[in-house]
Protein backbone atom coordinates (compact mmCIF):
# COMPACT_ATOMS: atom_id res chain seq x y z
CA UNK A 1 0.00 0.00 0.00
CA UNK A 2 1.47 3.50 -0.88
CA UNK A 3 1.61 6.19 1.60
CA UNK A 4 -1.21 9.12 0.98
CA UNK A 5 1.02 11.45 -0.85
CA UNK A 6 1.77 8.64 -3.40
CA UNK A 7 -1.27 7.59 -5.05
CA UNK A 8 0.07 5.16 -7.59
CA UNK A 9 1.11 1.55 -6.99
CA UNK A 10 3.24 -0.12 -9.54
CA UNK A 11 2.52 -4.30 -7.85
CA UNK A 12 5.46 -5.65 -10.14
CA UNK A 13 8.48 -3.09 -9.24
CA UNK A 14 6.83 -1.88 -5.73
CA UNK A 15 7.74 1.92 -6.25
CA UNK A 16 5.02 4.14 -5.24
CA UNK A 17 4.52 7.05 -7.14
CA UNK A 18 2.63 10.31 -6.92
CA UNK A 19 1.71 10.83 -10.75
CA UNK A 20 1.45 8.45 -13.40
CA UNK A 21 2.60 9.46 -16.58
CA UNK A 22 2.45 7.41 -20.24
CA UNK A 23 5.50 6.90 -22.33
CA UNK A 24 6.28 9.49 -24.88
CA UNK A 25 5.52 8.67 -28.56
CA UNK A 26 8.51 8.91 -31.19
CA UNK A 27 7.32 12.31 -32.55
CA UNK A 28 6.73 13.94 -28.94
CA UNK A 29 10.16 12.81 -27.97
CA UNK A 30 11.24 14.70 -30.75
CA UNK A 31 9.39 17.41 -30.88
CA UNK A 32 11.01 17.84 -27.40
CA UNK A 33 14.32 17.36 -27.56
CA UNK A 34 14.07 20.40 -30.36
CA UNK A 35 12.16 22.59 -27.75
CA UNK A 36 14.83 21.68 -24.73
CA UNK A 37 17.74 22.74 -26.72
CA UNK A 38 16.40 25.78 -28.37
CA UNK A 39 14.99 27.12 -25.68
CA UNK A 40 17.65 26.27 -22.71
CA UNK A 41 20.46 27.36 -25.03
CA UNK A 42 18.74 30.61 -25.40
CA UNK A 43 18.33 30.67 -21.81
CA UNK A 44 22.13 30.44 -21.35
CA UNK A 45 22.59 27.28 -20.75
CA UNK A 46 26.01 25.80 -21.88
CA UNK A 47 26.00 22.28 -21.72
CA UNK A 48 22.84 20.25 -22.34
CA UNK A 49 23.57 16.25 -22.11
CA UNK A 50 20.80 13.89 -23.11
CA UNK A 51 19.51 11.52 -20.49
CA UNK A 52 20.38 8.15 -22.57
CA UNK A 53 21.79 7.67 -26.30
CA UNK A 54 20.27 4.20 -26.45
CA UNK A 55 16.89 3.72 -25.49
CA UNK A 56 16.24 1.68 -22.41
CA UNK A 57 13.00 -0.24 -20.19
CA UNK A 58 11.53 0.88 -16.94
CA UNK A 59 13.24 3.69 -16.35
CA UNK A 60 13.26 4.61 -12.83
CA UNK A 61 12.12 1.48 -12.14
CA UNK A 62 8.66 3.06 -13.98
CA UNK A 63 7.45 0.24 -16.77
CA UNK A 64 5.91 2.14 -19.29
CA UNK A 65 6.52 6.04 -17.94
CA UNK A 66 7.69 8.96 -19.62
CA UNK A 67 10.79 8.58 -19.50
CA UNK A 68 11.10 5.06 -20.72
CA UNK A 69 12.50 4.27 -23.66
CA UNK A 70 13.64 7.77 -24.02
CA UNK A 71 17.49 7.45 -25.80
CA UNK A 72 18.04 8.71 -29.04
CA UNK A 73 18.71 4.80 -30.39
CA UNK A 74 16.37 1.76 -30.30
CA UNK A 75 17.67 -0.99 -27.49
CA UNK A 76 15.64 -3.44 -29.19
CA UNK A 77 15.05 -5.14 -26.33
CA UNK A 78 11.19 -5.48 -25.84
CA UNK A 79 8.61 -6.58 -28.58
CA UNK A 80 5.99 -3.75 -27.93
CA UNK A 81 9.40 -1.13 -29.59
CA UNK A 82 9.08 -1.44 -33.52
CA UNK A 83 13.27 -0.69 -34.32
CA UNK A 84 15.55 -3.34 -33.95
CA UNK A 85 18.49 -2.83 -32.02
CA UNK A 86 20.98 0.27 -32.72
CA UNK A 87 18.05 1.87 -34.88
CA UNK A 88 18.10 5.45 -34.59
CA UNK A 89 14.89 6.81 -33.65
CA UNK A 90 13.53 10.19 -34.83
CA UNK A 91 15.06 12.12 -31.59
CA UNK A 92 18.02 11.14 -32.91
CA UNK A 93 17.49 12.92 -36.75
CA UNK A 94 16.03 15.70 -35.05
CA UNK A 95 19.10 16.46 -32.85
CA UNK A 96 21.02 16.18 -35.93
CA UNK A 97 19.30 18.45 -38.22
CA UNK A 98 19.14 20.88 -34.76
CA UNK A 99 23.15 20.50 -34.33
CA UNK A 100 23.71 21.05 -38.32
CA UNK A 101 21.94 24.22 -38.50
CA UNK A 102 22.47 26.18 -34.88
CA UNK A 103 25.96 25.02 -33.45
CA UNK A 104 27.45 27.64 -31.91
CA UNK A 105 30.30 26.69 -34.40
CA UNK A 106 27.92 27.28 -37.12
CA UNK A 107 25.22 29.93 -36.23
CA UNK A 108 25.42 32.56 -34.35
CA UNK A 109 22.09 32.73 -31.38
CA UNK A 110 20.04 35.79 -31.67
CA UNK A 111 17.44 34.19 -28.68
CA UNK A 112 13.86 34.40 -29.41
CA UNK A 113 11.99 37.15 -31.27
CA UNK A 114 9.05 38.15 -29.79
CA UNK A 115 5.99 38.16 -32.07
CA UNK A 116 1.84 38.90 -31.52
CA UNK A 117 1.23 35.69 -30.48
CA UNK A 118 2.43 34.11 -27.39
CA UNK A 119 1.46 30.79 -28.58
CA UNK A 120 4.47 30.89 -31.26
CA UNK A 121 7.81 30.50 -30.82
CA UNK A 122 10.24 31.76 -32.97
CA UNK A 123 14.26 31.31 -32.15
CA UNK A 124 17.06 33.14 -34.54
CA UNK A 125 19.94 32.25 -35.75
CA UNK A 126 22.55 34.02 -38.26
CA UNK A 127 24.67 31.74 -40.16
CA UNK A 128 28.08 31.94 -39.54
CA UNK A 129 29.51 31.88 -43.06
CA UNK A 130 26.70 33.07 -45.09
CA UNK A 131 25.23 35.49 -43.53
CA UNK A 132 21.29 33.84 -43.49
CA UNK A 133 18.99 34.44 -41.32
CA UNK A 134 17.49 31.37 -40.07
CA UNK A 135 14.51 30.62 -37.48
CA UNK A 136 13.34 27.41 -35.32
CA UNK A 137 9.57 27.66 -34.82
CA UNK A 138 6.82 26.15 -33.43
CA UNK A 139 3.57 26.93 -31.83
CA UNK A 140 1.49 25.22 -29.29
CA UNK A 141 -1.62 24.67 -31.49
CA UNK A 142 -1.99 24.92 -35.41
CA UNK A 143 -1.36 28.75 -36.36
CA UNK A 144 -0.71 31.49 -39.02
CA UNK A 145 2.63 33.44 -38.06
CA UNK A 146 3.94 36.29 -40.64
CA UNK A 147 7.58 36.18 -39.42
CA UNK A 148 9.98 39.20 -40.25
CA UNK A 149 13.02 37.32 -42.72
CA UNK A 150 14.81 38.67 -45.78
CA UNK A 151 15.01 37.31 -48.64
CA UNK A 152 13.06 36.36 -51.74
CA UNK A 153 11.76 33.38 -50.79
CA UNK A 154 12.16 30.89 -47.61
CA UNK A 155 13.38 27.35 -47.37
CA UNK A 156 11.11 25.10 -44.35
CA UNK A 157 11.77 21.96 -43.12
CA UNK A 158 10.52 20.33 -40.28
CA UNK A 159 12.65 19.23 -37.58
CA UNK A 160 10.85 15.72 -36.97
CA UNK A 161 11.32 13.29 -39.17
CA UNK A 162 9.84 10.03 -39.68
CA UNK A 163 11.80 6.19 -38.83
CA UNK A 164 13.85 6.85 -41.58
CA UNK A 165 14.98 10.37 -41.25
CA UNK A 166 13.38 11.98 -43.45
CA UNK A 167 11.36 15.42 -42.46
CA UNK A 168 7.78 15.02 -41.78
CA UNK A 169 7.14 18.44 -44.08
CA UNK A 170 9.51 20.31 -46.57
CA UNK A 171 8.33 23.85 -48.41
CA UNK A 172 9.37 26.36 -50.74
CA UNK A 173 7.68 29.68 -49.27
CA UNK A 174 7.69 33.33 -51.11
CA UNK A 175 8.50 36.25 -48.80
CA UNK A 176 6.35 39.47 -49.23
CA UNK A 177 7.17 42.76 -47.49
CA UNK A 178 10.13 41.36 -45.76
CA UNK A 179 7.85 38.57 -44.12
CA UNK A 180 7.17 35.09 -44.68
CA UNK A 181 3.74 33.66 -43.70
CA UNK A 182 4.21 30.00 -42.64
CA UNK A 183 1.20 27.79 -41.05
CA UNK A 184 3.27 26.13 -37.69
CA UNK A 185 1.66 23.53 -35.29
CA UNK A 186 3.79 21.96 -32.39
CA UNK A 187 6.50 20.24 -35.13
CA UNK A 188 9.41 22.39 -34.44
CA UNK A 189 10.28 23.75 -38.20
CA UNK A 190 13.38 25.13 -39.93
CA UNK A 191 12.83 28.45 -41.68
CA UNK A 192 15.72 29.93 -43.56
CA UNK A 193 16.36 32.71 -46.05
CA UNK A 194 16.78 31.77 -49.36
CA UNK A 195 18.69 33.97 -52.32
Amino acid sequence: MCPAGLRYCDTSTGLCLRELFPAQSVGEQARSLVYRFVVNRALGVRRIFWNNLVAWHCFGGQCGGFFDRLGLVGDGFLPDVPEPAGTPRPAYYSYRMLAARTDETVAAQLGEIATADPAVHVYGYRNRQSGKLGLVAWADAAAVAALDLGGVSAGLTALVTDGAGAPLRTESLPISGGQVTVSLDPDPVWIEEQQ
